[in-house]
Order: structure tokens, then C-alpha cells, then sequence
């Protein structure tokens, strides 16, 4: 819900505010537009509204400071098992009362078996919402069969607007040929975030997610662990890179394999993790142009 009003909000502003304006007011409207929705994510839900799952960890786009770390993964795909086994685990711990399901990157779009991969999610989880996020890039590239297990499963297309070159317009007419949902995520270019990381962890871990957007909002699923912050699983790429130690300790996920009750998940869901405590949110810069990633240290911290 919250990702829906605030794509509302963002089309809304841009076309009432002239440009000149949007420049010096975004930033500090950002902050303020997560700092309420913090507030309402953070409370204890009575089920799990929304996961996320990254079917590939590297892009074909390549966005400074992207917030998925995708610049500083190589290639990798989720294994077909992994996500069977995961599907079919959160199914029967949620009685399959899970609202909203994302299948991300990275770019989704590059991972092989990535139609496959649309179907096992739709025949487990047979009344969710599920949605593709992609740059919409590859979509020109598209066989039938994506587009006809994208009709056929149900399955929506979500196009984070980035300033590049799509034929949005073509893309939408073959969207509709095959009675496929397809949308920008905003009408213009959404704006762009610095996430910044506090390598030495010196950050109040509370404090941190009680203000953080991401917490218990952006639930992300990988490899049996459920993470409250889609930032934790992708550090390892971030550490590798520049020779960090931001560590993720046991008491940052939860195993699905090891918890079945959902009570105590979303119990665990909505509570600050040690790894909090690696976040510089006072130095998070919004309204930021976008850029190509030039993989430097200086765009994550």
C-alpha cells in the first residue's frame, strides 16, 4: 500500500510543481514522506503483506548507489529449487495469505529461467498479487511464452522509470495485445536516493529502523532467511568489493526453515536486527539525478 501512495504522490507533484521548484523541495519532501511511512511499517502486521525476492543479483543498467548493490554483484541467479522450496515453505507457514509477492533484481529479466520461475510462484501462491519490477530494457525482446505465462498467471509488469531510452508506447501496445498489466512506476523519472553505509557500525540500531523506510517494509526473502531490510543480504557484494567487514550475524534473519509460526515472524519482522546499526541515516541524500555506478566506495557511504 505504501509503495502504491507513494507513486500516487510522486506523479501528483511532478505534474503540479514546476521543475525549478521540484529541485530544492524534493529532497527535504522525501524525507519527511519516509519518516511517515516508517511510522506505519514498523507496527506489527497481522500477516506478511509483502515479500520481495531477487531473482538475479547483477543489472544490466548499472545505477550509482543502487540500493540492491547490483554495480558490485557479478552474475548470479537464483537457483529454480531454492525458489520452489522457499515459495512452498512461506505458503505453509502463511496459509498462503501473503498480499503482495515481487520478483526483483538486479534485472529479472536476465535470469534464463525466469518464465519457469513466474509460473512455480503463481501455482503456489494462487491468490497473491505478483508483480515483475524491471528497467523494462529487455521487455522489446520478449518471446510469447513471457508474455503469454504473464497473462495466463496473472503475473503484473512494473517499470521503474529511469532516464533511459524505452519505447514505452510500443511496449504498452504489446502489453495489451496480450491482456498483460503493464505500468511505469512513475510517470516521470523517479527520483534518486543515496543510501549511506557507516562501514565501522557506530549507528543506534534502534533509532536507525524506528526512522528507516526500509524496515519491515522491504521483506526480503533469500535462500530460507527472511530479512526485514532488503539492504542486508546484498552487503556481502559491498564488502567484497572494497574489503569491509559489515557483518550479518544470525540475529539479523529469520529461518524460515527453523520458525514456522508467523506470529513470531512478524514479530521479528518489525524489531530493529544488530545490523541496523550500520546505517548513517542522517547523511541519506534524496532527490539525487541519476547516474551510472561508477563502483566506487563513495556511493554507498
Amino acid at each position: 500500500m505504501l509503495r502504491e501512495i507513494n507513486h500516487l504522490l510522486q506523479n501528483a507533484y511532478k505534474a503540479i510543481m514546476p521543475e525549478c521548484i521540484q529541485k530544492r523541495l524534493t529532497p527535504a519532501l522525501i524525507r519527511v514522506w519516509l519518516c511517515m511511512s516508517a511510522v506505519v511499517s514498523h507496527r506489527k502486521k497481522k500477516r506478511l503483506d509483502y515479500v520481495e525476492v531477487r531473482i538475479t543479483d547483477h543489472c544490466n543498467l548499472n545505477c550509482k548507489s543502487c540500493a540492491q548493490l547490483s554495480p558490485l554483484a557479478g552474475p548470479v541467479y537464483i537457483e529454480t529449487a531454492v525458489f520452489t522450496n522457499d515459495f512452498q515453505r512461506l505458503h505453509a507457514i502463511t496459509k498462503g495469505d501473503i498480499k503482495t509477492i515481487r520478483l526483483m533484481g538486479g534485472e529479472p529479466l536476465l535470469h534464463p529461467q525466469l518464465v519457469e520461475l513466474m509460473r512455480i510462484v503463481r501455482d503456489i501462491f494462487g491468490d497473491s498479487r505478483i508483480v515483475l519490477v524491471s528497467n523494462g530494457i529487455l521487455l522489446s525482446k520478449q518471446r510469447d511464452d513471457f508474455w503469454n505465462t504473464c497473462r495466463d498467471k496473472n503475473i503484473e509488469i512494473l517499470i521503474s522509470h529511469y532516464p533511459v531510452k524505452i519505447d514505452y508506447p510500443s511496449l504498452l501496445t504489446v502489453s495489451k495485445e496480450y491482456k498483460v498489466k503493464l505500468r511505469y512506476a512513475t510517470k516521470k523519472p523517479q527520483v534518486m536516493y543515496k543510501w549511506t553505509f557507516d562501514v565501522d557500525g557506530k549507528q543506534d540500531a534502534k533509532k536507525n529502523f524506528y526512522k528507516c523506510y526500509f524496515g519491515n517494509n522491504c521483506i526480503q526473502i533469500d535462500n530460507g532467511k527472511l530479512y526485514n531490510c532488503s539492504l542486508i543480504p546484498c552487503v556481502k557484494y559491498f564488502n567484497c568489493r572494497f574489503g569491509k567487514d559489515m557483518r550479518v550475524a544470525q540475529e539479523d534473519f529469520i529461518d524460515i526453515y527453523k520458525e514456522g509460526d508467523i506470529k513470531r515472524i512478524l514479530e521479528f519482522l518489525a524489531k530493529p536486527v544488530p545490523f541496523c546499526r550500520y546505517c548513517n541515516l542522517d547523511k541519506v541524500r534524496y532527490g539525487e539525478q541519476w547516474e551510472p555506478s561508477k563502483r566506487e566506495i563513495g556511493e554507498w557511504t
